[in-house]
């Protein structure tokens, strides 16, 4: 009986330990199967971050690659725009017909010849008389006048002393004619005649003028 007891004390305590050993087994299997839960999730979130951080770089490496790529496309752009404007000028410029150098330097124009105009006269040429008072009485003269010189003068007078007068006459006109001048020096003893002969010669230049 007391044998009986025994096992079946045995028994019970066996089987007692067998379950706590069970639970131990579930807890210790719980505990590593949290743990392993956890270390999964950390895994995974850690994964995801890095994902998140490659995505991102891959991301900002895309849009700086995009960048510079347009960048280039549009250096290209306006590199070959600028050659394409330098070589339409080019064909623009070929296909302009050169001109020969004999059109570009025009030849002068001649100017028609055109005679020296003569200078113009202060007298006009021919004969001329003028008058004026002497001592007894007029005095008359005849010029000759060619290009506006006095080449002769011929003195008269059916008034004067011919002796003063003849006197008066010969200096005065050779004096005129020399100096082309009538406002002159008298002759001394025969003041009256020398300024009637000259008196007379300018009316007859004025008479002359043009």
């Amino acid at each position: 009986m007391k044998r009986s007891l025994a096992l079946v004390l045995g028994v019970l305590i066996a089987g007692a330990s067998f379950v706590s050993c069970g639970q131990d087994s579930d807890s210790s299997s719980d505990s590593s199967s949290s743990h392993a839960a956890e270390t999964s999730a950390s895994s995974t979130e850690t994964a995801t971050e890095k994902e998140t951080t490659e995505s991102t770089t891959e991301e900002e490496t895309t849009e700086e690659t995009t960048e510079e790529t347009t960048e280039e496309e549009t250096t290209e752009a306006n590199t070959e725009a600028d050659e394409e404007e330098e070589t339409t000028e080019k064909k623009e410029e070929e296909n302009q017909p050169e001109q020969p150098q004999q059109e570009q330097q025009q030849p002068a124009q001649e100017q028609p010849h055109e005679e020296p105009q003569q200078p113009q006269l202060k007298y006009k040429n021919g004969k001329f008389e003028g008058k004026a008072a002497g001592y007894d009485g007029d005095i008359y003269v005849t010029i000759t006048i060619e290009n506006d010189r006095i080449t002769a003068i011929e003195a008269r007078s059916e008034e004067e002393d011919l002796s003063y007068f003849d006197s008066a006459k010969d200096t005065i006109i050779k004096n005129i004619i020399e100096k082309q001048d009538t406002y002159l020096d008298a002759v001394s003893g025969a003041t009256y005649s020398s300024f009637g002969i000259m008196e007379a010669v300018e009316k007859a230049l004025e008479s002359a003028k043009n």
